[in-house]
Parts: structure tokens; C-alpha cells; sequence
């Protein structure tokens, strides 16, 4: 059996797990590879996906590329930097913020409220810094990482 889906990002690994465990072949295609083949489309819902998918795979099956899940170690450093990357936008939000506010506040307002903005800001500093420790063990226990 093969299985075929679009590349959602992380979403996918679910699928990806769902599949290994159930030793089904996966076939994961960029959406915009699946769009373009189409031709013009009109509409847009799961069940119309779904047969675009299916036409794609029927269309294109000598052009399957099946997926195998990364190592464990590839995995966890995938996601501890997708969580680093949430918690550097989010500083950069609370950052603006403040220079936003200050300009248009008076001097005691923008005290009194800058005190919680900036408590968040050193949280997620001290978030980003143990996830930079996490990355670093990882790297330092795996030789292929490391090199």
C-alpha cells in the first residue's frame, strides 16, 4: 500500500509515526508540485484535495520518492529549534511593544506597564538560553552531529 499526502510540516510527523508503525509507505509531495499539476483549479475543500492528490499519484507514480522519518536526534533538534524560533518572535513582539509605547505613554504609565512586558522578555531569554544548552548537549552526545 502507499500512502500519499501533502507536506504539512511538522504536522506530518504524526503520519510519518502512523505509518512506520503500521509499515505502510508513505509518499510525501510539496503542495505546490500537486497545485501546479492540476492545472486551474476551482474550489477549494478536503474532498476536492483529496482527488487532486489521488490524479497527482495516478499521474506521477514512477516519480515516487518514499519518506523514512530523520534520526531521533535530527527530530529532537527540529523541534527544539522550532521552539526557539516561537520564543524569539514572541521577545521580538514585547520588544516592539515597548518602543511602541513608550513614544505615546506618560513617563509613569510606561513604567507602571513596561514592568510585565519586560518580565516576559527575560522568561523567554532564559527560555532561549536553556534550549541553546539542549542543542549543544545533543550535538556533543551524537558523533554525527558533532562532526
Amino acid at each position: 500500500m502507499l500512502l500519499c499526502a501533502e507536506y504539512t510540516g511538522q504536522y506530518t510527523y504524526p503520519l510519518a509515526c502512523a505509518c512506520e508503525g503500521m509499515q505502510i509507505d508513505l509518499w510525501l509531495e510539496n503542495p505546490l508540485q500537486i497545485k501546479h499539476s492540476s492545472g486551474v483549479q476551482r474550489g477549494k475543500n478536503d474532498r476536492l484535495d483529496a482527488r487532486r492528490i489521488a490524479d497527482y499519484v495516478l499521474r506521477f507514480q514512477d516519480k515516487v520518492h518514499l519518506f523514512s522519518l530523520p534520526e531521533k536526534q535530527i527530530i529532537s533538534l527540529k523541534r527544539l529549534i522550532s521552539e526557539r524560533d516561537m520564543y524569539v518572535c514572541d521577545k521580538a513582539k514585547y520588544q516592539s511593544q515597548l518602543t511602541d509605547e513608550k513614544r505615546f505613554m506618560s513617563r509613569e504609565d510606561y513604567s507602571a506597564k513596561s514592568k510585565r512586558p519586560k518580565r516576559q522578555i527575560k522568561e523567554l531569554e532564559l527560555s532561549v538560553t536553556e534550549i541553546k544548552q539542549a542543542v549543544e548537549r545533543l550535538i556533543d552526545g551524537d558523533e554525527t552531529l558533532k562532526r
